[in-house]
């Protein structure tokens, strides 16, 4: 009997998360303004990313952190190391890293994480009212600390959320300390012969990015995925509601697994007026900036993946490279041998870990 009224407020939750997506999706004012700290929506993961950016489904364990944090204890270790870096555009530096850990719930949380995330561009040239070069130069960063936890309300179910404080930097100038925070939830459906998982995360919710007298929101957004295994592979889909920019991104992957070999492959599409880089393209550069791809290699407790994508002919490729380290073994892993099939297993979501990146 309890088990049944828990599966019910499961699936009532998950309905009204599905509602709160669709009821949010326009609710906005027509004029949209440009968010602030547009880094946070750089995603660390180079999984997530080669699939076509799908980072609320996508993205498990430390890597969660920033994109869903109810995957936050969906990790095969009780530890587990995570980091990432990106060479951008305009000379811009990407560095993020992050730590989750799993235990026996305390108070009903089963994990907790924390990272950091920063992003600087140097040597930026000065310029006068009139746009002359002075011959000096600036750098400008950004940087954000979170911290966060989960927990697993039936075995189909998990939710967890995330505090975050951010703070930028242009020369001399430095923004207010913005706090912000992340909510998720990740639903596995037992009603099919294979398992199904919805993820859905509204990320970014706080205070703007400040600057002297001008103040940013932040960019906060709705994100709606779904993970589908099919023989070898699975499919992804991801819907990403940019609330400030009213900007729509559709995100679809496929990841194909071979042994210890993760190949991924991905496409997006994207309102281009939110793409300065791109949106006076045309034709095959403009379809081609929304493909994505990449590779995963597991070495025992080393995981190593890696990304390519094209955003804009003119710029060339993005490349982005994360390595994540694990330790020790989840308590459920002993369950997990009494309960083979994915139904009876104390995480259902546990079966991407397994299923993605051959994990």
């Amino acid at each position: 009997m309890g088990g049944e009224r828990m599966g019910l407020i499961a699936r009532r939750m998950a309905l009204a998360a599905v509602s709160a997506f669709v009821i949010c999706w326009d609710a906005r004012p027509i004029a949209a303004r440009q968010s602030g700290a547009a880094f946070l929506r750089i995603s660390p993961s180079a999984r997530s990313y080669s699939l076509g950016q799908s980072q609320g489904i996508t993205a498990l364990g430390a890597q969660s952190l920033g994109a869903n944090p109810a995957n936050l204890g969906l990790i095969n270790g009780r530890l587990e190391f995570f980091t990432s870096y990106a060479a951008l555009a305009g000379g811009a530096q990407y560095q993020h890293l992050a730590a989750a850990m799993t235990h026996q719930p305390v108070l009903g949380i089963d994990s907790v994480g924390v990272s950091l995330t920063r992003l600087s561009v140097g040597s930026l040239e000065t310029v006068d009212g009139a746009g002359a070069r002075t011959g000096g130069s600036f750098e400008a960063s950004d940087m954000a600390i979170s911290a966060a936890l989960s927990t697993a309300l039936t075995a189909g179910l998990r939710v967890g959320a995330a505090a975050k404080i951010l703070r930028s930097q242009i020369a001399q100038y430095r923004s207010n300390a913005a706090l912000a925070g992340d909510f998720g939830l990740t639903y596995t459906m037992a009603r099919f012969s294979r398992p199904i998982s919805i993820g859905m995360s509204v990320t970014h919710m706080g205070q703007g990015i400040k600057f002297i007298e001008q103040r940013d929101p932040l960019p906060t957004a709705i994100n709606c995925g779904m993970a589908l295994p099919v023989g070898m592979m699975t499919m992804i889909a991801e819907v990403n509601r940019h609330l400030e920019d009213r900007m729509t991104e559709v995100g679809t992957g496929l990841e194909f697994n071979v042994g210890p070999m993760a190949f991924r492959a991905g496409y997006l599409v994207q309102d281009k007026l939110g793409n300065l880089a791109s949106k006076n393209q045309t034709g095959a550069a403009r379809f081609f900036d929304g493909i994505s791809g990449g590779l995963g290699l597991r070495v025992k407790a080393l995981r190593i993946d890696y990304a390519i994508s094209q955003q804009a002919i003119e710029f060339g490729s993005t490349h982005r490279l994360s390595l994540t380290l694990q330790w020790g073994r989840k308590a459920d892993v002993r369950k997990e041998a009494a309960a083979p099939d994915w139904r009876a297993q104390p995480d259902r979501s546990d079966w991407m870990i397994r299923s993605l990146g051959s994990y």
